[in-house]
């Protein structure tokens, strides 16, 4: 089946400046595998910052409205999703109906093909609805779709795709102080539920880096795109050992 990747950039937020790594990333990620790969730039303030809503809104319309090929599976990604290992390609399963998604708790993936049963369009459809329900997450409306549609919504296996740990604070944390022998005190903290799965695990195949705070979400970028190259250079020299095995 052949596959399209997508994402929806909201210039009004210049989403298209502050997660250029990210998307630059994908395009890395699609070229490696011979996928195509295409932005889709507009500019909206209808929804605020919900960047997460935003995302789901376009990419349901355009599934419904825009998509044209019976034999694609539309594949969108956050523009917030910076993709850690271009050699893995998870898609490659996926070759049946439905809504594919790497969460349905924290999406950052959604993958269909284009939908003609006129029930699930309708219900596809309304779901955007449910974006003007203040302080939601676009899985209210996955669940909703969940419990309408019988097995429609699917998640990936193996597609893990975390959140920086950092933003799992709030799910508590002891904050102590260090006594060391030189005589020096420095704070430490012993993080909890570190083994929750919304979390960055290594080896997953990207990080969600989307955060309320503009400054956390530019270093994140910055500290998994280090991880990244290393990632890149552990691929590499491990690709080269085997094809001299191989010989």
């Amino acid at each position: 089946m052949k596959k399209k990747i997508l994402t929806f950039v909201n210039l009004l937020n210049k989403e298209n400046v502050l997660l250029k790594k990210c998307i630059d990333s994908q395009k890395e990620w699609s070229e490696f595998h011979g996928l195509e790969f295409d932005i889709y730039e507009y500019s909206e303030d209808k929804l605020g910052d919900n960047k997460e809503w935003n995302f789901y809104n376009h990419y349901i319309d355009f599934v419904l409205n825009k998509a044209d090929d019976k034999e694609c599976l539309y594949i969108g990604i956050t523009p917030y999703t910076l993709i850690l290992n271009k050699y893995i390609n998870p898609f490659e399963v996926i070759n049946g109906g439905g809504l594919h998604l790497n969460s349905i708790d924290f999406p950052s993936i959604y993958a269909t093909t284009l939908e003609e049963n006129d029930f699930i369009r309708i219900t596809l459809e309304h779901s955007k609805l449910y974006s003007n329900t203040p302080k939601s997450h676009p899985r209210l409306a996955l669940n909703v779709i969940d419990c309408k549609v019988r097995n429609y919504i699917y998640e990936i296996d193996n597609l893990h795709i975390g959140l920086p740990f950092v933003q799992g604070v709030s799910t508590g944390m002891e904050i102590h102080l260090d006594t060391f022998k030189n005589g020096t005190i420095g704070p430490s903290y012993t993080p909890k539920s570190i083994d929750d799965d919304m979390f960055y695990k290594v080896g997953d195949f990207a990080v969600n880096v989307l955060s309320t705070n503009l400054n956390l979400t530019k270093g994140f970028i910055t500290e998994f795109s280090h991880m990244k190259k290393r990632i890149d250079t552990v691929m590499k020299d491990s690709t080269s050992l085997l094809k001299d095995l191989n010989k």
